[in-house]
């Protein structure tokens, strides 16, 4: 696997609400199968349009295969007209199909005022995003241990559930979550 940043767009193929507050975006993209691996805690940002816009492909900039650390790509994704570029966000991948290559992700809806929650509570199949990411540069094998401890917020979620599906057999876990109440 590439250990740059690499940039791409991923389409929207379906969307579940998984809890009141939380939907499943399912994405495809031609990228996929050479980005992902099979591995927990892929972290990636997905590029969310601004009110009133859209994520076409060709907007963002190409990353610079002569700047290892993405740089070069960041200062001309600044570049871009505020009023044009997209938000930014970081995500984990819940989960990647591999034989349908739909990578799954989990949008918490906290309200209107983030993009992210209000881009996750309106997306529709068809729907464009720019992708950056995932890099193995970032990629930790899990610890040897007998029992690991996990905590995090609901935004976390998707990180720890992958996590706990990595673990070695016979390897315990105690996780620590705070959600907004029960039904989540």
């Amino acid at each position: 696997m590439s250990r740059a940043m690499p940039v791409s767009y991923v389409r929207v193929t379906g969307v579940e609400r998984i809890t009141p507050r939380t939907a499943r975006v399912g994405f495809t993209g031609e990228a996929l199968p050479r980005l992902l691996e099979d591995r927990p805690d892929q972290q990636m940002k997905l590029c969310l349009p601004r009110e009133g816009r859209s994520v076409r492909e060709g907007l963002l900039p190409e990353r610079d295969a002569d700047d290892p650390y993405g740089m070069r790509w960041y200062e001309a994704f600044l570049a871009i007209p505020e009023a044009e570029r997209p938000w930014m966000r970081g995500f984990t991948v819940r989960s990647y199909d591999r034989e349908r290559n739909v990578m799954a992700v989990d949008f918490v809806l906290h309200g209107a005022d983030g993009p992210a929650s209000r881009w996750g509570a309106a997306a529709r199949p068809g729907d464009v995003l720019g992708m950056v990411g995932p890099s193995s540069l970032y990629a930790r094998p899990l610890p040897a241990a007998r029992r690991m401890l996990l905590a995090g917020d609901e935004s976390a979620l998707p990180a720890i559930a992958t996590v706990l599906e990595a673990l070695p057999a016979g390897t315990g876990a105690v996780v620590y979550a705070e959600v907004a109440d029960a039904a989540e």
